[in-house]
């Protein structure tokens, strides 16, 4: 389905309607049109269109000519355009009132706060965040005080608002601007009856609690003339709408102020004046009386005072300008409520555009993008100055149109040189000059009537119209119609404009009065809106120059012109499929006169003959002169002229599309401007690209940017890696060279250390060895010694001790042995005894006498001292205590030793301890072994039981469907021979029947042949199911005819077949068993069935009857 008109071919209004209508029946509701984009209202919520998802699908996009159509596809063109910095964007959106402009308003503002890039710190993305959200939040403020419901459509604009989205460097969203046009303030006092005042009334009445509508006296079931059709429910828009007026940075406080004065706008639209006298003033109605008090009190303001000054005006008269005071008439009193509320209201609304404006402007912006949403084409029953202002703003917005996208487009490519036919189009300069001439157009013969000091005469009006505006071909007049008015030719349709009221409405007449009233309101919101008013009255007096609605409409609609005007435009035509509002309803006729009125058709014409983008040559050489490698800074563009440009630019943007366009070098003529294609077109001083073509030239752009970006990357990674290389290389020779300057230096330690241990030992050897000496020449002395005191009375020993006492010769030599350590034989012969494996507990040991003790414990030590001196085993003599040395001595009752010898027991009891230890080991871990094999083969036997009860199952099974097989069989064979065709032959010689032989008549051999078949397969079943390998055989004796006997014998199998031929040719068959069958069968009576004939290894096993009979 055609996406683009420019697409359709050819292009005539009717095929664009059957495109439009097309799509839109199958939920299509965006078209591209050119430059444009044409959106259908679906009447319809669809949330999926507008979600997150949907937004960053088309902001992420690479290639956007390849999306579809939609609001958010121009957003992002413009927020692109932004980001090439080709200046400010504006977004226009038109249409009539009902197509969707507020709506799609909404949707980009959502878009754009969406997709602006956070910023890096979080300090920045919650100044982002915070400003994304208010500037949200002033949407829903100024829906609910600018809009209402009109019969036209449900959210209608009221006012027209142009909102500037600020941007910073980084295009991030920073601020916004609010600026509004004329706001339709009569539709506070004068609604008209098939539609709705402003939703915030409604809100108020819906949402509000029931203690706020007390005080704001506005009960349910109040009758206020000033909200008519008060049925719809907008409970949680009110909601919504103080939320973002919280956010916004209006307080509770300031809130409540707002309400209470919008109550009491309404309370004054109760108050009704009973008609009186020129002499008199007015007086209220009864049953108004209670609304002006109540209205005086919501407005804090005296209550005679308000009464005063809506019945009485004041006149100046004489040259001491006195003040006189004149009544009202009952028309005078209403007009000067309606005012009233009217400037109330309008200030209200001033003021938070005002506020909201100070919430979210930025400081200091950048760029902007800006979404421009006005009151499209109006055209009623009766039409008054409100229309005569929005047709003319849409007017100006169609004439911008034509000027920045048809005319001015068909005149640059005339200047550029480009080749293309001049395509009609409609032009409105008439219709506008029409409203703007002076002194004879329509605001100036307005304006004038506004100064003149008399009263409004629309008949007159009317005639001064048709006098000045003749000549126009847009003006005109319905000759048949009495009532004062006149038509003008829009671009859209003929508009029929009534001139009652029209004067009245245009100066806009505020009494001073009533602005004195309100500045003296206790009300702190009231006073300080007018507070204003007066120091700008006392700056002016005297006659003060009338400043009408038209002139002040005129001139911000002007200062709007000239900010679209600088600012790169883009264009969404809302267009209303129907007029009931209806969704997927299609109207053809309505459609069309939009569609014509719009210039729809033109525009596409253009764009599909022509290249929408248009980029000068120093921009496009600024942008994508790094695709050739061309360097011009800025100051060298900026200071060529015009010539030099074309000169010096032209070749270059040439270069650059050639190389995009893979085309050979352009040649050196600047005036050839090649190259030219569908794509591109060079102009003199602009290059014409077609969207395709722009994506195509930032491709190569970004590719040109990701290769400069690689080779930047790939010299810096050099660089860190050759640094860093260096920089472990140096950290590496540091860390090498401290190992080895460590190395060496424990080495040397290592060697001091060894050096000193062995002098220390070598040094400790000397000294023992010269103890030893001369310990060794001291006891060898010992024996003489002993010899000359051999008797006991010469042999004193030392009590208990055993120890001779030498003679005073000696008394030197003894002193200078010692034995340090001296220790019980019992506590000796306790601890040592494991080394001669010497077994005696302590209570035997302690239980023995002291003569005991020595005859027990005396060999013992003696054993022991032995074997740890490795000397041969002591004599049996108690008496004789070898060993003797210089390291040990025995005693009657105790061992004397010294350190080194302690230190020999010692070591040769750890000996012990540890081979001990080592057979407790070696035997704990072979009792471990044992106990482990013990497990494995207890498992093992479990296993192999389970296995062989697994095989003997198996086997069981196979057995018992083998013999189901066989007893089969059998029965069928026997059912068959009890037929009647089967007859009992005679019992052969030595036979009878209880026997167990089955004597049969087979009335066919081939019958016997099948059965014996079957035999045969359950045999095999047998035969591989017998663990053995034995083979059952199954003999059969057969007696039947010759020709049986001949089919018998091409039989392939092991049965014996013994035939004995009668005369009336019929034979007996038996079985009979080759070898024992081992199986859990009971026995049977049958004969053969306990005989247990010769075995055969390779023969088969058979089953006689004893099988056959178990069923």
């Amino acid at each position: 389905m055609i996406d683009d008109l420019t697409k359709v071919n050819p292009v005539t209004p009717a095929t664009v309607l059957i495109c439009l209508g097309a799509r839109y029946s199958v939920g299509k509701f965006y078209t591209h049109a050119g430059c444009s984009l044409v959106a259908l209202n679906p009447f319809q919520p669809l949330p999926q269109l507008y979600s997150l998802d949907a937004m960053k699908e088309y902001h992420c996009t690479s290639q956007p000519q390849e999306c579809k159509p939609h609001i958010f596809l121009v957003a992002e063109q413009a927020y692109r355009n932004l980001q090439m910095e080709l200046g400010n964007q504006s977004i226009i959106i038109s249409g009539e009132s009902g197509a969707g402009k507020t709506w799609t308003t909404r949707s980009l503002m959502k878009y754009y706060s969406t997709v602006a890039a956070p910023s890096t710190s979080q300090k920045g993305k919650d100044t982002v965040d915070r400003v994304k959200q208010r500037v949200l939040d002033s949407n829903p403020v100024m829906e609910a005080f600018g809009n209402a419901c009109t019969s036209r459509n449900n959210n209608s604009s009221r006012f027209g608002k142009y909102i500037q989205l600020q941007f910073n460097s980084s295009q991030e969203l920073v601020g916004a601007k609010i600026q509004t046009f004329l706001l339709e303030k009569t539709r506070v006092a004068c609604p008209a009856p098939d539609e709705h005042n402003f939703h915030i009334f409604y809100q108020m009445m819906d949402g509000a609690s029931e203690q706020e509508r007390q005080e704001w006296h506005m009960p349910h079931d109040a009758q206020l003339s000033w909200l008519p059709n008060a049925d719809r429910n907008l409970e949680d828009s009110f909601a919504e709408t103080r939320d973002a007026m919280t956010n916004l940075g209006i307080d509770c406080q300031l809130q409540e102020q707002i309400f209470q004065v919008l109550a009491g706008i309404l309370q004054l639209g109760n108050v009704d004046f009973s008609a009186s006298d020129e002499s008199r003033r007015c007086e209220l109605q009864e049953q108004s009386k209670d609304f002006l008090q109540k209205a005086a009190t919501l407005l804090e303001l005296p209550t005679e005072e308000l009464l005063r000054f809506l019945t009485v005006r004041p006149i100046r008269a004489g040259g001491e300008q006195r003040v006189l005071t004149k009544p009202c008439s009952q028309a005078e009193c209403i007009t000067r409520r309606d005012c009233l509320a009217k400037l109330v209201y309008a200030r209200v609304f001033d003021w938070l555009v005002e506020f909201t404006n100070q919430s979210i402007c930025a400081v200091s912006s950048t760029n902007f993008i800006g979404l421009l949403d006005v009151y499209g084409f109006e055209s009623f029953k009766e039409n008054n100055l409100e229309q005569v202002c929005v047709n003319y703003a849409n007017e100006k917005l169609q004439q911008h149109f034509v000027r920045h996208f048809l005319k001015k487009q068909q005149e640059e490519n005339i200047a550029e040189g480009l080749d293309q036919s001049f395509i009609s189009y409609q032009d409105n300069q008439s219709c506008l000059a029409l409203f703007e001439d002076s002194p004879n157009g329509i605001f100036s013969l307005l304006n004038e009537e506004c100064r003149l000091n008399r009263r409004a005469d629309p008949k007159n009006l009317e005639l001064r119209l048709e006098k000045s505006l003749s000549g126009n071909p847009c003006m005109s007049r319905d000759k048949f119609d009495a009532m004062p008015h006149f038509i003008v030719s829009h671009y859209a349709d003929d508009v029929c404009y009534q001139i009652e009221g029209m004067v009245e409405k245009n100066k806009d007449p505020v009494p001073p009065e009533l602005i004195g009233l309100l500045r003296k309101s206790q009300k702190d919101l009231l006073s300080n809106l007018f507070a204003h008013d007066n120091k700008e009255q006392k700056k002016t007096r005297g006659y003060l120059k009338v400043i009408t609605v038209v002139s002040k409409f005129k001139s911000s609609l002007d200062s709007l012109m000239d900010v679209l005007d600088s600012t790169t435009p883009h264009y969404i035509r809302c267009i209303k499929p129907n007029t009931a509002c209806q969704p997927l309803a299609f109207e053809k006729e309505e459609v069309m006169a939009q569609l014509e009125a719009c210039g729809i058709v033109e525009s596409v014409k253009i764009s599909a003959a022509g290249f929408p983008i248009r980029i000068p040559n120093a921009a496009f050489m600024k942008r994508y002169g790094l695709i050739a490698n061309v360097k011009i800074s800025s100051k060298q563009l900026s200071s060529l002229g015009s010539e030099a440009s074309k000169r010096i630019l032209g070749p270059a943007v040439r270069d650059i599309l050639c190389i995009v366009l893979k085309r050979p070098p352009a040649p050196s003529d600047p005036h050839d401007r090649q190259p030219h294609s569908s794509l591109v077109h060079c102009g003199n001083t602009k290059v014409f690209i077609t969207p395709a073509m722009l994506e195509l030239l930032e491709a190569k752009r970004n590719q040109v940017f990701c290769r400069q970006a690689s080779c930047i990357q790939r010299y810096w990674r050099r660089y860190c890696s050759r640094k860093q290389q260096q920089a472990s290389q140096r950290h590496a020779a540091t860390v090498i060279q401290a190992a080895v300057h460590s190395w060496l230096l424990r080495r040397d330690i290592l060697k001091r250390h060894t050096a000193a241990t062995c002098i220390q030992r070598v040094w400790r050897t000397w000294r023992a060895t010269t103890e030893t000496l001369g310990k060794a020449e001291l006891v060898c002395s010992w024996p003489d010694d002993q010899a000359r005191a051999s008797s006991p009375a010469n042999s004193p020993t030392e009590a208990g001790g055993g120890i001779p006492v030498v003679e005073s010769q000696m008394s030197v030599s003894i002193s200078a042995v010692e034995f340090p350590i001296r220790i019980l034989n019992q506590a000796f012969v306790q601890r040592y005894g494991l080394i001669a494996n010497w077994k005696s507990s302590s209570e035997e040991l302690s239980s023995s006498g002291s003569e005991a003790s020595k005859g027990i414990l005396g060999p013992a030590v003696s054993d022991i001292l032995c074997i740890v001196l490795k000397r041969p085993p002591a004599p049996s003599d108690p008496h004789d205590r070898q060993p003797h040395s210089s390291l040990v001595h025995c005693g009657n009752t105790k061992v004397f030793i010294t350190p080194a010898m302690l230190e020999l027991l010692e070591a040769l009891r750890n000996q012990v301890l540890c081979r001990q230890a080592s057979c407790i080991q070696r035997y704990w871990r072979r009792y471990c072994s044992r106990k482990q094999q013990v497990s494995q083969r207890h498992a093992a036997t479990v296993i192999q039981a389970a296995v062989r009860s697994w095989l003997l199952r198996r086997d069981i099974l196979k057995r018992h469907t083998a013999a189901t097989c066989i007893q089969r069989v059998w029965r069928t064979w026997r059912l068959e021979l009890m037929s009647p065709t089967v007859k009992s032959p005679p019992l052969p010689p030595g036979k009878h029947a209880g026997q167990g032989c089955s004597v049969l008549r087979v009335s066919s051999p081939r019958l016997l042949r099948r059965k014996i078949i079957k035999w045969q397969r359950a045999s095999t079943i047998i035969q591989r199911s017998q663990t053995t390998r034995k083979r059952i055989s199954v003999s059969l004796e057969a007696m039947m005819e010759a020709p049986g006997l001949n089919q018998m014998a091409g039989l392939k199998s092991t049965y014996q077949v013994k035939a004995n031929q009668f005369e009336q040719g019929v034979a007996s068959i038996r079985a009979y068993p080759q070898q024992s069958i081992d199986h859990p069968f009971r026995q049977s009576s049958l004969k053969f069935a306990n005989v247990r004939p010769h075995s055969q290894a390779d023969g088969l096993v058979g089953f006689n009857q004893i099988l056959l009979e178990q069923a």
